[in-house]
């Protein structure tokens, strides 16, 4: 029996993650984010299309050749942001771009990824020296966790479904880039305020959707 086909736009850190991880299970054809690969109509010939795209210029133009290129049959996965529940610019044109694959693709899920995190990506590295005004929620997820949650989902078969993909627990940041300060030898990051801002965006939806456990539950546990 010949294998599914996994078309990944957008091949990051976290996507060649998943070709590492679903290479044995999919025949996949991967492409990263350039005009060239999103008019490639071969690269949508698939039963399952990854859509990691930076909702930065021509972010809906693009999902909409997603769209017209992608057959209703294709299962569709947009990874989003939990940005979207901030007032920024960029969360307003990823809301109109997941509320675009709800409208027109009939197999859709939309996956709103908290800060992406693990291995060489530590919160607090890039901070290092610098000042930064206030303290927040922290909303991250390990990249060991999302690959883990996509096999999930796929396993089951969940479709027609938005997920937030964060882990549980929501220590500030100021927390995490101390801990990580001591733990890698970086610089301290200087917070102005001590009042913590923001939100915290839950993953419980997704919890008992999947009876998931987290690998890393907490922020302040990412060692690797």
């Amino acid at each position: 029996m010949s294998k599914k086909t996994l078309s990944i736009l957008g091949v990051g850190w976290l996507g060649q993650a998943l070709v590492d991880t679903l290479q044995n299970t999919y025949t996949i054809k991967k492409s990263l984010r350039s005009k060239g690969a999103l008019q490639d109509k071969k690269f949508y010939t698939c039963d399952l299309l990854i859509v990691s795209l930076t909702p930065k210029v021509h972010y809906l133009k693009n999902l909409n050749t997603v769209l017209e290129n992608t057959s209703k049959n294709t299962l569709l996965i947009l990874l989003s942001s939990t940005s979207v529940y901030s007032r920024k610019t960029g969360a307003q044109i990823q809301r109109l771009g997941e509320d675009l694959i709800k409208r027109r693709h009939p197999n859709y899920l939309i996956l709103r990824l908290g800060g992406l995190m693990g291995y060489d990506r530590v919160a607090g590295k890039y901070t290092q020296g610098k000042t930064v005004q206030n303290d927040t929620f922290s909303n991250y997820i390990h990249r060991d966790d999302v690959v883990e949650i996509i096999q999930d989902l796929l396993l089951k078969g969940v479709k027609k479904e938005i997920f937030n993909l964060v882990c549980p627990m929501h220590p500030s940041k100021k927390k995490v880039y101390e801990k990580n300060a001591q733990r890698f030898s970086l610089e301290k990051t200087t917070f102005l305020s001590n009042d913590i801002q923001g939100f915290k965006v839950s993953s419980s939806k997704l919890q008992q959707h999947l009876d998931y456990t987290f690998k890393y539950k907490n922020p302040l546990d990412f060692h690797t």
